[in-house]
């Protein structure tokens, strides 16, 4: 994690400071009711995207993400491997394909 003290000098003191260096606490207050609402908005975002696996809100968004993509399909993706996946089916048309139950199943694990 970055050092604050950088955090502040790179990002927050040009939108809180003035040129002398005041502080401008309207600005301040501004920004801390921004932040304020990020930090009670993440966590549902998070739980929504994970399946309920990830809900802090200074959770490593590399995790979040690893997790967002282990409870979530998608869902082109898995349709063109079903498709790959596909055997034309003797009692079926000759034109429909065939996916087996436990090569879907095993394609989900």
């Amino acid at each position: 994690m970055a050092d604050y003290k950088d955090v502040y000098e790179s990002f927050w003191k040009q939108i809180i400071e003035d040129e002398k260096g005041n502080i401008n606490k309207d600005q301040l207050m501004k920004e801390l009711s921004d932040y304020k609402y990020l930090l009670d908005s993440i966590p549902s975002v998070y739980e929504e995207v994970t399946c309920h696996g990830v809900s802090k809100p200074f959770a490593d968004p590399k995790y979040v993400m690893e997790s967002h993509r282990e409870a979530f399909i998608n869902r082109r993706y898995a349709l063109e491997d079903l498709k790959n996946m596909s055997v034309m089916a003797k009692h079926y048309s000759p034109f429909e394909k065939v996916v087996s139950l436990g090569a879907i199943e095993e394609y989900l694990k």
